[in-house]
């Protein structure tokens, strides 16, 4: 239910859900979207970097936006982000680690996720 919900519905109750609905930029996906459904993705699969930083040994595989971090919120093990990218918010989350950088609201970031990872979803 939770990697692979049906509904827009379902993956919001299981747990938060970036909908990426008329977000301001492409989607890419490995899988086309099934008609009268909404690309989601899940917090935890977006990986935040400073704007300029080098580009994943597997960026072939991976969709690239950037954006503007609105707010920042430490949550013990988590931090979690939100992140205006093209018109929309994206909610990131990311396990704290030793000498990871921290960005503040105003920071320009380039956010990535694995196409793979972008699921279908009815609305």
């Amino acid at each position: 239910l939770y990697d692979r919900p049906a509904t827009q519905f379902v993956a919001n109750f299981m747990g938060e859900a970036n909908a990426l609905e008329n977000c301001g930029f492409k989607v890419e996906s490995d899988a086309a979207p099934p008609l009268g459904t909404v690309a989601m993705l899940r917090p935890e699969r977006i990986c935040v970097a400073a704007r300029g930083a080098q580009r994943r040994a597997d960026a072939d595989q991976r969709q690239f936006v950037t954006g503007v971090v609105e707010d920042m919120i430490y949550a013990g093990p988590l931090r979690k982000y939100q992140v205006r990218a093209g018109d929309s918010v994206l909610i990131v989350r990311e396990h704290v680690a030793a000498g990871q950088q921290i960005f503040r609201p105003g920071d320009e970031v380039r956010l990535d996720w694995l196409r793979s990872d972008v699921r279908f979803v009815t609305a």
